[in-house]
């Protein structure tokens, strides 16, 4: 079986979310996990919708940015 990109991000969400309520995450660490859903919704209507390469861009970055934040924060 093949899972679509958004059931992945919606698994590790999940398994995220529910491993912050059994109190073995910090807030910290599911912060990012939220922005990253919020950015990767927020791609396509920015490229597609609007057609604005710059701002999708951006939205690129912080889509990056919000999968790089979580090993920080790990391992400090």
């Amino acid at each position: 079986m093949v899972l679509s990109l958004a059931s992945y991000l919606a698994i590790s969400f999940c398994y995220v979310l529910v491993q912050y309520l059994k109190r073995r995450l910090p807030f910290g660490l599911r912060q990012p996990f939220i922005l990253n859903l919020v950015f990767n919704a927020a791609y396509t209507p920015i490229q597609f919708g609007l057609k604005n390469n710059l701002l999708a861009s951006v939205d690129i970055l912080l889509v990056l940015g919000t999968l790089i934040w979580p090993g920080r924060l790990r391992h400090h």
